[in-house]
């Protein structure tokens, strides 16, 4: 009798199991015919205000918070450009962080091409809660997504779902809402033209070598020769010897430029890399309307002036050491 019991336990208990699975299974094949785009804030390309925090609770461990600025103005808007696979009428859905106390005031909206959704981060919720804040018809391509603070109070976002399907996302389990990550459409700020002008000799290096260093395998030498603008600067010319023959590297070879970085703007901070204190921003043009996006705070390329210091003359001090002037 014992035995028995036992036994009908066992497949009592591998049949909830096996029931548990095709639940999974059936909600996860569901999902996969559905449109589920989830776009993380800590994504977005430009976070404006917006500054990223950790959390465990949180998708993928990370999200956007605003610093209080109650009451003063309101943080600027975090940016990025999404793309939308189909026509559609999509439900867009916040995930936002909310505490018992001040429970008001973590608002904000989401902004899609310009038009604003309902308030998101009030929810009566002690924790993170997707909440549904607009229903959109878009069509299937390029859309500007905007997370907007209204409360100045430490709003918190988590990403933003774009979805077909007429479920909650609350209903289904977060790792599966985590594998409809989506990447944004990241758009290249424009470089200062010092950095894309073509500064390579219109020919091979063809002039005696004014300068040089040289190892039994590595030999570097200097030489002056007009670029293809007509400006005279010295080139850099690298070969290592193999087989008893010097070979040019031309990958490490070029113009010994310097280039000179300025800004009157911001700070340089020195952390574990340098970085501006305040990025610079630029705009970006979608369907005919201008956006302000920040630029990379740790490239010194997006955020600074640059000036060119020309490389004009090399003299030889002595077997080591190789002096160049700039001008």
């Amino acid at each position: 009798m014992d035995g028995t019991r036992r036994e009908s336990t066992m497949k009592g208990r591998l049949f909830g199991g096996v029931l548990i699975g095709l639940m999974v299974l059936a909600a996860f094949s569901s999902v996969q015919a559905a449109v589920w785009q989830l776009y993380e804030a800590e994504d977005f390309q430009s976070y404006g205000g917006w500054m990223l925090v950790g959390d465990g609770a949180a998708s993928s461990d990370r999200y956007l918070q605003v610093p209080s600025s109650f009451p003063e103005p309101i943080q600027p808007d975090a940016i990025t450009i999404i793309e939308l696979p189909i026509d559609s009428t999509y439900k867009i859905w916040v995930r936002s962080r909310n505490y018992d106390t001040y429970s008001t005031q973590r608002t904000m909206r989401v902004v899609v091409d310009g038009v604003e959704s309902e308030i998101a981060g009030a929810h009566p919720y002690n924790g993170w809660y997707w909440e549904l804040v607009a229903t959109m018809p878009l069509t299937g391509g390029q859309h500007l997504l905007q997370i907007r603070d209204v409360g100045g109070f430490y709003g918190r976002c988590d990403g933003v779902m774009f979805t077909d399907d007429p479920r909650s996302p609350n209903d289904l389990p977060l790792n599966i809402m985590e594998s409809k990550r989506t990447s944004p459409i990241f758009v290249d700020p424009p470089m200062p033209a010092v950095f894309t002008r073509d500064s390579s000799p219109p020919a091979p290096l063809d002039t005696a070598a004014v300068a040089t260093l040289q190892s039994n395998s590595l030999r570097v030498t200097f030489h002056q020769q007009q670029d293809r603008d007509g400006v005279t600067r010295i080139f850099r010319r690298t070969d290592l010897k193999a087989d008893g023959q010097w070979l040019e590297v031309p990958e490490v070879s070029g113009s010994e430029s310097v280039f000179l970085l300025y800004t009157e703007d911001t700070d340089l901070e020195f952390r574990h890399l340098p970085r501006w204190s305040t990025p610079t921003t630029f705009t970006v043009s979608l369907d005919g309307q201008d956006f302000v996006m920040q630029s990379d705070a740790g490239s010194p390329y997006q955020v600074s002036e640059a000036e060119e210091l020309v490389p004009i003359a090399a003299s030889q001090v002595d077997a080591n050491i190789v002096e160049i002037t700039f001008s």
